[in-house]
């Protein structure tokens, strides 16, 4: 209701405006086998009737939105857990859904208030991270997946457009539900999505707002008192082995609304696609044909201004009914009210609201941008953080830009910028540069990355029964280079950051900073290779931490695919069967603190070292797919030494099943 009552007023005017003709749009895609086009705005028509794409939120470049191909034919089962979507190797607490924290360390780069919880990231959906379809037939994929221990997962997605493609919907909606091996371990996560979005016939104005809200439910228990009593497999009963937490739980709820538009302050060219290119003189006795373009006057372009408005409201709450349990042994006890019941609250609510003025205009297609692109914008934004009687409110105000030159087809240059001014946050900046070469399948980018940031603030100001802290800690500076180079099916990165003033905290779960510079390489390659029938797909890290007292990852990560496909009975059954295999070298991996939702030093337990094998069965009939899963199923001839994060074991062997079905019309 709120997205029509601003749309409808504002597209009256611009249809007044608009001429009345529409711009011709060519098609987006023909050949189907192709995976990727780009276009000026995501909200241009798509003409393909088979083609179904998604974009981000916010402009991939300045300007530009970057259309990717949405492979309906989707091959690969295990891409229904964030973990092995986002494809980085996590560390977690044995369950889908829980806290976790990714083995190959990248700098966290902050565009706002930094409120310092990251651990339940991959479960929870964010602006940043929006997938917007675009179809031009209705588009619906389901995904239900069952295993043991009443594990479920279930995906639903619809999209469809309406109104000769000028008004298009979305609904997502996610669950993960799974109860673990071992006591008070269960798991329960929803995430619901929906939106619209609207452009006039001519697109000079175009709208999106979207709703999310994201419900995470986690038991606590803290991991194993004795490691030795699942070592030595003293219980054939699990659930029976004694856990450091009996009684404790947390709760996230984030939920948001997020609204843009964008309006085109010179008129739509008028289309001549469909006037003759020749005009004929008759002089009576004969005849005179011209071969001339129709004139048609010329288009000022004025550019465009945009508006993005954001609202966000986190809510984290932590509770355990028992103040003495193992987990906080050791740990200094802070007199609360009701000192019987552990229970903690934090409420975070962002507001941000942006104006934009670019040099977009309503025929520019990223397929052929522009030599230079650019736009300018001011940011206001109102961040409330309350804990108890913890009370913080911030007001910031930063100037933002962007900028993309486009030099040839083969070489572009860019980056974006802002920088906050006053208050809590002022003198915050951020410079995020790039340099793209390609030359036929070959592509090589490299990065520049500068930015200065509070630190956490929670690592600044927290209270509870059982950890309390109030320090002012420096900004966090950060430099990264970055390199990457796409050869066909092979892609090689390089990650070189300089961190000053790194945050962590220590083995006694205490916040601190490590006032010296603090260096991290990381070094990845993945690549794909088939032949006739069999594929192999390689993925291998490799980090360099220049103080491993402070920052601590596995010096090697590796990822290893090997699957067979075939057609059988006459094409009708694709099948695919196939290994998947992880393995990390042993570190002090950092410990799970949920009384204060994040990961610390420890110097206890070493993990890694271990290799965990899965494999699995396709097969795709028409538009369905089923699939079998045996995962971790070398965990009986291997011992039990595989642990997911210090004190918790990875999740037993264990079969699964799913299917998977898309319905496009």
């Amino acid at each position: 209701m709120v997205l029509l009552c601003v749309l409808l007023p504002l597209w009256g005017a611009a249809q007044i405006a608009d001429s009345t003709q529409a711009f011709s749009v060519s098609k987006v895609l023909k050949d189907s086998s192709k995976r990727e086009a780009s276009f000026a705005f995501f909200l241009r028509p798509i003409q393909d009737s088979i083609g179904v794409f998604y974009t981000s939120w916010d402009t991939d470049s300045a300007n530009y939105h970057h259309f990717r191909y949405v492979d309906t034919l989707n091959h690969s089962s295990g891409l229904y857990t964030p973990f092995k979507a986002l494809g980085q190797p996590y560390a977690h607490l044995g369950v889908v859904g829980s806290a976790s924290k990714s083995h190959l360390f990248l700098p966290r780069i902050s565009s706002g208030f930094h409120l310092g919880i990251e651990a339940f990231t991959p479960f929870l959906w964010r602006v940043n991270n929006f997938k917007i379809i675009k179809t031009r037939n209705p588009y619906t994929k389901l995904l239900y997946v069952m295993g043991a221990k009443r594990e479920n997962v279930l995906k639903v997605q619809h999209a469809q457009s309406f109104l000769d493609q000028t008004l298009g919907f979305q609904l997502d909606f996610n669950l993960w539900n799974h109860l673990g091996t071992y006591a008070h371990q269960h798991s329960d996560v929803k995430n619901f999505k929906v939106g619209l979005h609207y452009h006039t016939p001519s697109m000079r104005y175009t709208a999106a707002a979207y709703y999310y809200h994201n419900l995470l439910k986690l038991q606590e228990n803290g991991g194993i008192v004795n490691l030795n009593d699942f070592e030595s497999n003293a219980f054939t009963n699990k659930e029976i082995i004694p856990m450091r937490l009996s009684y404790a739980q947390s709760l996230v709820k984030r939920g948001g609304i997020a609204f843009q538009q964008h309006f085109y302050l010179s008129k739509s060219p008028k289309d001549v696609s469909q006037i003759p290119d020749t005009n004929v003189t008759d002089y009576g006795a004969y005849k005179v044909k011209h071969y001339r373009k129709p004139y048609v006057e010329p288009v000022s372009h004025w550019g465009r201004i945009s508006h993005l408005f954001h609202y966000q409201r986190d809510i984290y709450s932590y509770n355990d009914k028992d103040q003495m349990s193992a987990l906080y042994s050791g740990i200094p006890f802070y007199y609360t009210p009701d000192s019987t019941w552990f229970f903690d609250s934090i409420t975070f609510v962002k507001i941000e609201n942006e104006w934009r003025y670019g040099n977009g205009d309503v025929s520019d297609v990223a397929t052929h941008p522009k030599h230079f692109n650019y736009y300018v914008g001011w940011r206001m934004a109102h961040y409330d953080y309350k804990q108890v009687a913890l009370k913080k409110y911030v007001n910031a105000y930063a100037v933002t830009a962007a900028m993309s030159l486009n030099l040839s087809k083969y070489l572009s240059l860019g980056g974006k910028a802002h920088y906050y001014l006053a208050d809590y946050m002022g003198g915050n900046y951020l410079l995020d540069s790039y340099l793209h070469l390609k030359w036929r399948k070959i592509h090589s980018r490299f990065g520049l990355l500068l930015s200065r940031d509070n630190a956490p603030w929670m690592m600044q100001s927290f209270t509870s029964s059982r950890f309390t802290w109030q320090q002012t800690l420096q900004p966090v500076d950060v430099q990264k280079i970055s390199a990457l180079l796409k050869i066909y099916h092979t892609t090689l990165q390089l990650h070189i950051s300089n961190i000053h003033n790194y945050c962590y905290y220590d083995t006694a779960a205490t916040p601190l900073q490590y006032a010296d510079n603090l260096q991290h390489i990381l070094l990845r390659i993945d690549n794909t290779t088939r032949w006739r029938h069999w594929g192999v797909h390689v993925s291998a890290a490799y980090q360099l931490s220049s103080q491993t007292e402070v920052l601590r990852v596995p010096d090697v990560w590796g990822g290893l695919k090997l699957y067979y496909t075939n057609f059988l009975f006459k094409k009708a059954l694709e099948l695919e069967v196939g290994v998947e295999n992880a393995f990390y070298t042993k570190y002090y991996a950092d410990s799970w603190m949920p009384a204060i939702r994040a990961f610390h030093l420890q110097d206890k337990q070493k993990i890694g070292g271990y290799l965990l094998s899965d494999m699995y069965v396709n097969a795709k009939i028409g538009k369905a797919r089923l699939f079998v899963r045996y995962d971790h199923f070398n965990t009986h001839f291997m011992g039990p030494h595989y642990f997911s994060a210090p004190q918790y074991p990875a999740q037993d062997a264990a079969f699964r099943f799913g299917v998977h079905w898309i319905l496009f019309e």
